[in-house]
């Protein structure tokens, strides 16, 4: 029972860290009036820091109690990125079209 109370918080937090590091980059270079791939490979470079620290935590010891599916979940979590890329790249547009 201990362990599902665990991992659930676990996937929450990787997912919306994970939303909250693509919402802030878009706005960031959307307000810079970044263009071109630079900005679109520095988040790719965030969100693959994002899934380091993800594997990191799989050594945690609150981890070490996760049953191997529910590490899995928290590790998949830390790097899905669909929901990101999106949110990404509408929040850049926005906020481009509105400096612009």
């Amino acid at each position: 029972m201990e362990t599902k109370q665990t991992a659930l918080p676990l996937r929450t937090i990787s997912h919306w860290g994970r939303q909250l590091a693509a919402a802030l980059c878009g706005c960031a270079f959307g307000l810079m009036g970044a263009t071109g791939w630079n900005p679109i490979l520095t988040f790719f470079a965030v969100m693959l820091s994002s899934a380091f620290v993800a594997l990191r935590f799989a050594s945690d010891p609150i981890a070490d109690r996760l049953v191997y599916d529910e590490r899995a979940d928290v590790i998949r979590e830390g790097l899905s990125l669909p929901a990101a890329i999106g949110l990404f790249f509408l929040t850049w547009v926005v906020s481009h079209t509105l400096v612009v």
